[in-house]
């Protein structure tokens, strides 16, 4: 389990006929910071909606037109991919190298959006799996059961 972080990189939308609206992360700790209405909450609601969210992005007026998102994630060890997602849910399509736009010459990785832990074709188990916590499973009471870790357990953090 050497290869354990996994450091988000940028969130872009895109659409046709749109600038890209993009915001790049650096390494280490990155504060989101500005005056009220300005999209600091919208922008924590779209990486969690890139995490797995079944909850719907909220439909602001600054969205209007763009119809992909896209996460670039970079590897401890370098390595970089990115998810791509329609603004309106469904499921995620994985890129190599870091994305905001379609790649001409290869095709995505598809992948659900719902957990399942039988199943290496989700958002879910392929995140885990980048971080070797793949199949692993989550205390949920004091009784000691236990369900299938999911990326969802851990997004909030």
């Amino acid at each position: 389990m050497s290869n354990t972080a996994l450091t988000i990189r940028h969130l872009c939308f895109t659409g046709p006929s749109k600038r890209p609206a993009r915001v790049d992360f650096g390494p280490g700790l990155n504060t989101i910071y500005g005056a009220s209405e300005t999209g600091k909450s919208f922008i924590l609601e779209a990486l969690d909606f890139m995490l797995g969210s079944s909850k719907e992005l909220r439909d602001i007026p600054e969205r209007v037109g763009y119809d992909r998102i896209w996460l670039g994630v970079e590897q401890k060890d370098g390595e970089t991919f990115t998810i791509e997602r329609s603004t309106s849910g469904g499921q995620y399509r994985c890129y190599k190298g870091l994305r905001d736009s379609t790649p001409k010459d290869t095709e995505p990785l598809v992948l659900s959006p719902k957990h399942n832990p039988t199943n290496e074709k989700n958002l879910s188990n392929f995140l885990l799996s980048k971080i070797g916590l793949a199949g692993m499973q989550i205390r949920k009471n004091a009784r000691g059961e236990t369900n299938s870790l999911s990326i969802r357990n851990l997004s909030h953090l």
